[in-house]
Parts: C-alpha cells; structure tokens; sequence
C-alpha cells in the first residue's frame, strides 16, 4: 500500500478539490458545495483526523 503524504500548502487542497470535482461530477448527494467550502472541509478533516 502506498502511503500519501499530508497536504500542506493552500494550493495542494485548491489542486486536491479540482481534482474531486472533475473525477466524481454530481456525486456530492445533490449538494453542490463550491471549490471553497471542499477546500476549508478537506484542510479541517486532515488537521482534525485521529492518529
């Protein structure tokens, strides 16, 4: 298993939700958050994650 390393500057999660959106379109229940909300969503869940 290859392990990822974390993200860390601001344009890695910008290029990390581009990424997403493009890969799974229409796969967010519905909801469309914007680029934004996933970013702040994603650099939250990664500083929050248990170790």
């Amino acid at each position: 298993m290859k392990v990822v390393g974390k993200l860390v500057k601001e344009v890695d999660f910008i290029n990390f939700v581009d990424i997403v959106v493009s890969v799974y379109p229409g796969r967010m229940g519905g909801l469309e958050p914007t680029r934004e909300q996933l970013k702040t969503l994603f650099i939250h869940n990664q500083n929050n994650e248990a170790s």
